[in-house]
This record gives C-alpha cells, structure tokens and sequence, in this order.
C-alpha cells in the first residue's frame, strides 16, 4: 500500500493506523504486516461493514467501528448508498462525480450519527497510539480531519484521497485540506492526481509529537530494578537509572554484551498493569534494542511474555517510545529482555 510505502520512506515505524472509509478492510494484510499494533477500520455502511466485521475475526489488535465520521458528533445525516459496492457512498450527493463516472449511481440511503475521531480514539482505543490516519470518505475529508484536532499533534503521516475539485457537492478539495493541515505542523510530501482531477496525498508532521497525558500513576518509578550484567559506562546504581523518572534521551541503564540481556523492576506487590511506556534513548544506537521482548512474573520465576518487537524501532523523548497496553494483567515483576547476543540500554521504563 502506498502509504506504507511513504512512511517506510520517511523511516518512520508503524505504530497504529486508523483507516476511515475502510470498506471491507482489505489492507488488513499489509498493515499486519508493517508491523502495527492496533488497527482501527472504520466503515459506515451497514451492509459493507458487516463483511468487515467478518473479515477481521481472529485478528487481534484489528478492530472494526462502524461510524460516520464528522467534524461534529451526534448529528444525524442521511448516507447515500452508491451501487459499486459501497465504494462512492458519501454523505454528499454526487455532484461532479455524476458527469465523470455516469454509470455509477445511489441506490439507497440510510441515517447514519456523526462521530468525530477525537471521540472514537478517547472512548474506543483504549489509549492505544496511532501515527498514520488513512482516509477515502467521499469529499468529507476535511470535516473528518476537523473532528480530530486533539489527536492530530500525535500523528506522524497522513494519507487521504484529494481532489482539485470537490467531486461530490460540498465536498472538500486539496487546498483545502493542505491549508487546514499546515496549522497542525504538516506539509504535502506526496500527491497522484489522475486525468480526473483527483488522487491521493500524503501529508508529514514537522518535530515531535508531544505525549498523550497520562491519568495514571508510574507505579514503576523508584521501585528496586535489577539488571543481567554491567558494563564498563554502568554506574554503581545502574540498573536503577532505568526507572529514576529522568527522561534523558541517553542511555537509563547499560549492561555488556552479551546472550539475552535483561533489565527488570520489582513492583514490590502484585498490581495490575494498564500500559507500559518504554523509552528508548535516541542519541545514538536505538535500533539495538529492537529484538526486545516484555515479560511478566507473579513471583520472579515463571515468566508470561505480553510483547515481542520483532525487530521494530521505536524512539523515546522524541515522542515515539513504545507503548504496550496489556489485557487484564497483574504482576509483580516485568522484564525486558533483548533476543540476541547485543548490549542493552534504555533510557526509561513506565508502568501505570
């Protein structure tokens, strides 16, 4: 998919997408992929997103929304049914797209409530991070990036469907959407436009983005950390500069080279986990910490794996650490712990 394409270019991880105006969710196989733990698909027409739903079974972190997104929710608007498979629904009439693909028409509608992606990401994803926004709505582009200014500052990319033209009546055009972005921080990198005056664009964030607030405790901060060795950089202390609270970009903790190096914090009782935060250091040798694995114990001895990296990079203060969201957890201890012969070294570990 193109857009993959784009951020591997840039040489930004995948971390999350939200793909609006999913339809049946085709590129469930490419984003799995890319390496992205959550997926949203969110898809508005009953009958198209009921093969969606069906298409997702069994693919964790892929869920399936159905929902019409706006730049105001709650609002009740009528969506026009298109008979191509769903594909030219809008919540628009036609307009131009009626003289340039006569053959394609609305056979039905039905009353769909506007929500915002604001609203989905707050109530539906839970806390999950998503840097790249796929979005193909039918001219309602715009209105969709108007209704997700609160999480728009922690986007990387964002790849939608333009036109020079608004193709449905009162849809949006390409100016439009370029001028609304660049108040976000995001320039054009990327754009197709076909011989009927319409394509895709792909829009990058300047600098970094800032971290979601957390409403929680770091239950992790100050507690007794351990690690598997010490280098000749590793200070006497060393294991506990990885939850001292001190965000550096440098390196928190080092142990030497060597088989399978770990780092772990003893929580000190058992308590349940919400998201673990992991913050890689970002001046030099990030991509050593990509075969990172997190681990929990009840008692220090028997080890459940809750994530494996699988060779992704991630950043830290540069507002890309890692985020992991377990499911009903509750542990005493977590580790980290690299699956390779290789130093390890982080800047800062987070529990809530």
């Amino acid at each position: 998919m193109k857009a993959l394409d784009l951020m591997k270019f840039f040489e930004l991880d995948v971390v999350g997408i939200i793909h609006v105006g999913a339809n049946t969710g085709q590129e469930r196989d490419a984003y799995r992929l890319a390496g992205a733990d959550t997926c949203l698909y969110i898809e508005p027409v009953s009958s198209v997103f009921r093969v969606l739903q069906q298409n997702l079974v069994g693919w964790p972190g892929h869920v399936a929304i159905k929902a019409a997104c706006s730049d105001i929710g709650g609002q009740t608007v009528e969506l026009n049914i298109a008979d191509n498979g769903g594909e030219s629904s809008s919540i628009f009439p036609l307009g131009e797209h009626k003289n340039l693909f006569p053959t394609v028409r609305y056979v039905a509608s039905e009353p769909v409530v506007t929500r915002t992606l604001d609203e989905i990401v707050e109530t539906e994803a839970g806390g999950a991070t998503f840097n790249l926004v796929v979005i193909d709505t039918q001219g309602a582009e715009l209105k969709v990036l108007q209704g997700a200014r609160s999480m728009l500052p922690h986007v990387d990319g964002i790849f939608a469907e333009v036109s020079e033209i608004p193709l449905y009546e009162g849809g949006c055009t390409v100016d439009e959407i370029t001028a609304f972005l660049r108040g976000f921080g995001f320039h054009m990198k990327w754009m197709e436009i076909g011989r009927y005056r319409y394509g895709d664009a792909f829009y990058l964030r300047d600098g970094h983005r800032p971290l979601p607030p957390v409403r929680a405790v770091n239950i992790a901060l100050g507690k007794p950390a351990s690690q598997s060795s010490f280098s000749v950089w590793s200070k006497p202390d060393d294991a506990q500069g990885g939850n001292n609270g001190e965000r550096t970009g440098a390196f928190g903790f080092h142990t030497d080279i060597e088989p399978g190096p770990w780092w772990q914090v003893d929580l000190e009782r058992m308590r349940p986990i919400q998201e673990i935060r992991v913050f890689n250091r970002v001046d030099v040798c990030s991509e050593r910490a990509r075969s990172m694995t997190i681990s929990v114990s009840t008692d220090g001895l028997r080890w459940e794996q809750i994530h494996d990296q699988s060779g992704r990079r991630f950043g830290g203060i540069d507002g890309r650490p890692l985020r992991v969201f377990p499911r009903r957890i509750q542990a005493q201890f977590v580790r980290l712990q690299l699956q390779e012969t290789q130093y390890f070294h982080l800047d800062e570990v987070e529990i809530y």
